[in-house]
C-alpha cells in the first residue's frame, strides 16, 4: 500500500459482477494503458456500491458512474 500512497492519483476500477457484466475489465486495460504509473496507482477493485449505474470507477476517492473507455482517457488527461 505505500506505493499507491506516494502517487498522487488513484483510479479503482470495480470488477464486481454488475460492472464487469458491462465490460469494466477494458476500463482497467484502458486505465492501465493510458495513465502514467509514476501520477496514478491504478487497481480492480470490488462494488462501489451504484450496480446499476455501472460500470463505475473511484476517482481519487469519488465514484464516478457510467464510465467508458474515452471516459478515462478524459480523467485521466484532466488531472495531468
Amino acid at each position: 500500500m505505500a506505493d499507491a500512497a506516494a502517487k498522487p492519483h488513484s483510479l479503482r476500477v470495480c470488477v464486481g459482477s454488475g460492472c464487469s457484466m458491462r465490460f469494466s475489465y477494458d476500463l482497467l486495460t484502458e486505465a492501465e494503458d493510458v495513465a502514467p504509473s509514476a501520477e496514478w496507482h491504478v487497481a480492480a477493485c470490488g462494488c462501489l456500491g451504484s450496480c446499476e449505474d455501472g460500470p463505475n470507477v473511484s476517482v481519487d476517492g469519488q465514484v464516478v458512474v457510467d464510465v467508458s473507455p474515452e471516459a478515462v482517457r478524459r480523467i485521466v488527461s484532466d488531472r495531468r
